[in-house]
């Protein structure tokens, strides 16, 4: 939490994985990738960007999505 007139800076990052196949069901794989940056005014308030990467292998082929996000929160 921020202790000055200037805010806190956090970095924050997450990586998942999940097999979506089973008996009968084929989902594929699924690999998440997430990096953000926060920074907070106040211990109320926290604005937010991040980059995200996600690519699902299913049946040989590759789908990829690419994400950018950005939020302004107000935590009462």
């Amino acid at each position: 939490m921020p202790k000055g007139k200037g805010g806190a800076w956090e970095i924050v990052s997450c990586v998942s994985f999940v097999n979506l196949d089973g008996k009968n069901v084929h989902g594929g794989e699924l690999l998440k990738m997430y990096l953000g940056l926060n920074w907070w005014a106040t211990q109320y308030w926290r604005l937010t960007f991040g980059y995200g990467a996600s690519n699902l292998n299913k049946d040989d082929v590759l789908g990829i999505t690419n994400s950018f996000m950005w939020r302004i929160q107000w935590i009462f």
